[in-house]
């Protein structure tokens, strides 16, 4: 086991809130990743891609940095105005 997991499970058992906000840190994470991905992946700026989606850029940056995890529904917004310019 890597120290970062033997750290995980040592807090783990320490609090048991700690897993939960783990998660919660995690999924913030991932979905910075992949909308910065997406962005990246498409040449386009923050602003540029706030533009695209029309939204506004702080809100692009609030999810980007992992401040915000986004509904289910703004997640379905974006995705559906970048298909809509891509096609």
């Amino acid at each position: 086991m890597s120290w970062t997991n033997n750290k995980i499970k040592e807090e783990a058992q320490k609090d048991p809130n700690f897993m939960m906000w783990f998660e919660e840190e995690t999924n913030k994470l991932d979905i910075a990743v992949t909308m910065t991905n997406l962005r990246v992946g498409l040449g386009l700026t923050q602003r540029e891609f706030a533009e695209r989606v029309g939204k506004e850029l702080s809100l692009i940056t609030r999810i980007e940095s992992g401040e915000l995890i986004p509904s289910f529904k703004l997640i379905n917004e974006i995705a559906h105005a970048v298909w809509k310019n891509e096609t």
